[in-house]
């Protein structure tokens, strides 16, 4: 299934949101311009609305994986309420926070630890705290978690063809598995 990969900033209402297509390509970035502490030259500030239903048309049909999707549906809900649009029902999220504490054992489940734990980088580098909370950067990261969690999952539900194969002499035949060969 087709899949983005969203975060946002901010807490009572949305300030700043990424969108990563599975490709790992930022397809999406915008900033809320009621907010002008995030404002850059280049970025692309649009009134609050806007963004939503930009995000919206995005996220049809899709998987929409968040690090902690609890959190960034709050904030997305709250701005969908304080516009006045209707919040949209997302039939299918994935949560990288959720997700880690199942297949991890560790006590902490942050972007910034995970990351590094997992030595995940983005553009050859490692995660960087001081990068930490600028949606676009902490997407990027997400993804790659997806990505490796994803790899983990698959890695624990595939089945070693040897792991039944016995020799108990030098002259013992046993069938070839063809799977090892595919």
């Amino acid at each position: 299934m087709d899949f983005i990969v969203i975060d946002t900033e901010g807490r009572r209402e949305l300030k700043e949101i990424a969108i990563i297509d599975r490709h790992g390509r930022l397809i999406y970035e915008a900033f809320n311009q009621a907010h002008n502490e995030h404002f850059r030259k280049s970025a692309a500030h649009k009134p609050l609305k806007t963004i939503l239903m930009d995000f919206r048309a995005i996220a049809i049909g899709k998987l929409l994986v968040f690090h902690n999707a609890e959190h960034d549906l709050a904030v997305l809900a709250k701005s969908f309420e304080r516009v006045n649009l209707p919040v949209p029902n997302y039939p299918k999220t994935y949560c990288t926070y959720r997700e880690a504490k199942q297949q991890i054992v560790s006590s902490r489940y942050s972007l910034e630890y995970l990351a590094k734990k997992l030595n995940l980088k983005v553009d050859g580098r490692y995660f960087n705290c001081e990068q930490a909370h600028i949606a676009r950067y902490d997407a990027l990261f997400t993804h790659k978690l997806y990505l490796a969690l994803q790899h983990m999952n698959l890695a624990s539900t595939t089945v070693n063809p040897f792991g039944s194969s016995r020799v108990d002499n030098p002259f013992q035949t046993h069938p070839d598995n063809t799977n090892v060969y595919q």
